[in-house]
């Protein structure tokens, strides 16, 4: 699958795919999504986790993060216009 998108709400329609997706937004602004079944599932997080030295929070069905969400909240409240 090779899909060119022209909103992000056309990803709802992957989300019943048998196989998870890979997407990708260009510097151009393009967007496009790929048949995942090759690409192991949250795998710019899992890259990232890693390289922070933290491989064990990269699911976030496992670690959602919400301490670092409240944290990014309360820095950001009243900085940045809702």
């Amino acid at each position: 699958m090779n899909l060119r998108l022209e909103s992000l709400s056309q990803l709802e329609r992957l989300r019943s795919a048998e196989f998870g997706y890979l997407f990708v937004q260009e510097n151009d602004g393009e967007r496009r999504a790929y048949d995942g079944e090759s690409v192991p599932t949250q795998l710019v997080r899992r890259i990232i986790a890693q390289h922070l030295g933290m491989p064990e929070r990269w699911h976030w069905r496992d670690y959602p993060g919400l301490e670092e969400l409240v944290a990014t909240y309360n820095a950001l409240k009243g900085r940045v216009r809702l």
